[in-house]
This record gives C-alpha cells, structure tokens and sequence, in this order.
C-alpha cells in the first residue's frame, strides 16, 4: 500500500493528503496545516503515529481494496 503519495478521506468528513516515504517516515497536509510522523505495517494492520494529529498516538488498522481505494476503519486511501 505505501510508500507514495495518497489522498485520504477520514469519515468525520476530513481530507488530506499523504505522502509516505519508504524510510517510515510521512507527512500529511490539510488546508492550512501540516504534520509529520511514522508509518509502518505491523501483520495485516497499516499503523501511523502522528507527531501532533490524534495527540501523538497511533492509529492502526487493517485495510481491504475496494473501488479503486483501501478502506479501514474509518479511513480511505488512494494513491494519486
């Protein structure tokens, strides 16, 4: 799935994109901000821990390809 560049939606109504580097690292831009963190794989789950989006802590889940996107638990990626 990663590294590349994505566009994302978060099902709070939420867009941004990522762009994901092989060495781990990501970076997320929405309207006006910005943010940077770690990605990895841990089994089946993509897990992203942000330096300040969702107070620092990780987001894991387990992704399935559907429509030209992965879809997790309330997130969806596409790589542009």
């Amino acid at each position: 799935m990663l590294p590349g560049m994505w566009t994302t939606g978060v099902n709070c109504g939420l867009t941004l994109k990522i762009v994901a580097k092989s060495n781990g690292t990501i970076i997320g831009l929405m309207t006006g901000k910005q943010d940077s963190g770690r990605w990895s794989v841990a089994g089946n789950q993509l897990c992203i821990v942000w330096s300040t989006w969702l107070n620092g802590k990780a987001s894991c889940s387990s992704f399935k390809s559907g429509d030209g996107w992965y879809l997790g638990n309330g997130v969806k990626f596409r790589k542009i």
